[in-house]
């Protein structure tokens, strides 16, 4: 007997069909996303190539601007290990070697040159307090081409400003440090004395389109140049322009162009084990190509400057978790 349906019967079953069909699909699709569960707990990538997790929004900032000629395109920041109001910055490539300092509510106290050094490309500035005496390493360190033999650190002493005025100075080479790194060139625009009281050691971060790798030059080597020893790898972080260590050793932060990462180091580690692990997200504010960065006494508090004539310093608080 031939089976008769009906219009209405047959858009009934139509609809069951279509349920079938859509059961077997969402069956599969669980078991899909079932089975891409399973392979990223079994299969994870390396700590260095995962993408940090925590993050700390800039909270209150302030932007002062300092309209002074000289000053065309600030390269590096440090804070003053004698004064928490003072904060030196340079120049990048092309000018003169000289150093300026300036308080933190954007005003400029003084321009020092520095005698025995070169300025091939300053990248970055750095400070620390050793011997009850303050110290700041500059580095001449980049190299956009990659094509650079050797590269110098040159260490010296921080001088303790004048009141009153623009005072104008000079201040002579401790040391210069030779060094180049195993692996051939590398433009640099970040470096770091550690720790910051009687500092030992100067770690470096490269600047590459993909990831970073961070080197490290013990200061008691006296090797002509000092081979750079290369401790870790980042895939995750590129485009270094800046790096900073907190006043107690526990924090390192690497600025990129627009955000910042935060490593925390605990009580005994290495930077090595430090850096192997997640790094902190740091929302910071718009600005144009962020170039320098570093803590304030606190590590509640970073300053930062860009690229350009005139010079911005944004001073950045923001609340931290621990």
């Amino acid at each position: 007997m031939k089976e008769v349906r009906t219009r209405k019967g047959a858009g009934l079953m139509r609809k069951v069909q279509i349920s079938r069909c859509l059961m077997r699909c969402s069956l599969r699709w669980v078991t899909l996303a079932g089975w891409l569960l399973l392979t990223s707990c079994s299969v994870l990538q390396p700590e260095t190539q995962r993408r940090p997790v925590s993050v700390g929004r800039a909270g209150r900032w302030e932007r002062m601007i300092i309209r002074d000629p000289r000053i065309i395109e600030s390269s590096g920041i440090a804070l003053s290990r004698w004064n928490d109001a003072v904060l030196w910055t340079h120049n990048d490539s092309g000018d003169i070697p000289r150093l300026f300092a300036m308080d933190t509510a954007g005003h400029l106290l003084a321009e020092y040159r520095v005698a025995g050094a070169q300025a091939v490309d300053w990248e970055d500035i750095s400070a620390a307090r050793s011997d009850g005496r303050g110290l700041l390493l500059i580095a001449d360190t980049g190299d956009n081409r990659r094509e650079r033999s050797e590269y110098q650190l040159y260490l010296v002493e921080e001088p303790q400003i004048p009141a009153g005025g623009i005072h104008t100075g000079r201040i002579a080479v401790l040391r210069c440090i030779r060094f180049v790194y195993p692996d051939g060139p590398h433009n640099c625009e970040a470096v770091a004395l550690d720790p910051p009281e009687n500092p030992r050691r100067v770690l470096l971060a490269t600047k590459e389109r993909r990831g970073c790798a961070v080197y490290l030059i013990d200061l008691a080597e006296k090797g002509t140049p000092v081979v750079a020893r290369r401790i870790i790898g980042l895939q995750a972080i590129s485009r270094v322009t800046g790096m900073d260590i907190s006043a107690d050793g526990s924090r390192l932060i690497l600025l990129t162009y627009g955000d910042a990462y935060e490593f925390r180091r605990r009580s005994g580690e290495s930077w090595r084990q430090a850096l192997s692990r997640h790094p902190g997200l740091v929302r910071l504010p718009r600005r144009r190509q962020g170039e320098a960065i570093c803590y304030g006494r606190d590590r509640h508090v970073l300053y930062l400057t860009s690229e350009g004539s005139p010079l911005v310093v944004w001073r950045v608080r923001r609340g931290l978790d621990r």
